[in-house]
């Protein structure tokens, strides 16, 4: 059971692990993005993100199975390893949270990116993705408003883009926890 998942977490085509930047070089790198970010006219469902996350979270559930068999029979295990097994509900809410605030109206359309490695998700899920991934999941309000200013002045957001940010970091964090998750196991 748990073999056939290493080869899913290893083989995971969409990775966000990245170097870490300092602010200064962080609110560059939203400069660039913002360069070279391109959309479609029409915007799309999220259901591509739905399904993105749910298999982060089933990656996750799958390891946090496999720690709890692990701790119940007397098992050594990492402080990483426990605090996944103390917050593993916490992680369970903000999926369901997620999942149902997807389905809201204001969140049902985005615009979707026609270039780089998101191709086909909401540009706002990539600017989210690049932010956790630079920071190592370590967003901070001032950083998130500074980096969307930057990202702005080269393309604009809609409305909708903006409320989404604290939503699709979210997705982010739990897909940044999928990958702390495939190195505790």
């Amino acid at each position: 059971m748990i073999s056939n998942r290493t080869k899913i977490l290893n083989d995971n085509v969409y990775d966000i692990k990245d170097v870490l930047l300092k602010k200064e070089e962080l609110l560059s790198h939203g400069v660039l993005l913002a360069q070279n970010h391109r959309i479609e006219k029409k915007k799309r469902s999220t259901k591509v993100l739905i399904k993105r996350m749910d298999k982060n979270f089933d990656d996750i559930f799958e390891i946090y199975k496999y720690l709890n068999a692990l701790a119940n029979v007397g098992g050594d295990l990492s402080p990483a390893s426990e605090w996944l097994l103390d917050n593993f509900y916490k992680i369970e809410e903000q999926v369901k949270d997620v999942r149902q605030s997807l389905k809201t109206d204001r969140f049902v359309k985005l615009p979707n990116l026609v270039n780089s490695y998101l191709k086909g998700y909401p540009r706002a899920y990539a600017i989210a993705l690049e932010l956790v991934s630079h920071t190592d999941g370590r967003v901070e309000e001032e950083t998130l408003i500074d980096f969307a200013k930057m990202y702005q002045n080269n393309q604009i957001l809609s409305i909708s883009e903006i409320w989404s940010l604290s939503l699709m970091i979210r997705i982010a964090l739990i897909e940044n926890i999928r990958i702390i998750c495939g190195n505790i196991y």
